[in-house]
């Protein structure tokens, strides 16, 4: 083989090795941000504690106001998984943006994806 071929073959070679690298690492960046997706419904619902059973007369307007709003952030967490059997499985109905999901299947579904994910991330 000349050495001009061969040249040219290698360079060949490099590119083709920098595409590679190219793709590997916009995969991990995708996998990365779908974990981040999960992991943000994790850091929420941590931080809303468990949920307290109350007397409807005792709630006042402005815990029915912070529920619908911690709902509704819930939701915005949920619809940025991008994952459809999330969404279709949690997906509010009606004219309030209750989401049909336990906190705790929402965490323990969080945090299998998360993990999933984070063990695909750092396989590649």
């Amino acid at each position: 083989m000349s050495k001009e071929k061969y040249n040219e073959l290698q360079q060949k070679q490099e590119k083709l090795q920098y595409e590679l690298n190219q793709l590997t690492e916009q995969k991990r960046a995708e996998i990365l941000r779908k974990a981040q997706a999960y992991d943000a419904i994790i850091h929420f619902l941590s931080e809303q504690g468990p949920a307290e059973m109350k007397a409807v007369h005792n709630i006042s307007a402005e815990e029915i106001a912070g529920g619908l709003q911690a709902n509704a952030k819930l939701w915005d967490l949920i619809k940025a998984t991008e994952d459809a059997e999330l969404i279709s499985s949690c997906q509010p109905q009606g004219e309030w943006p209750q989401v049909r999901c336990s906190n705790s299947y929402l965490k323990i579904y969080a945090e299998e994806k998360y993990s999933d994910l984070m063990a695909e991330y750092n396989s590649h």
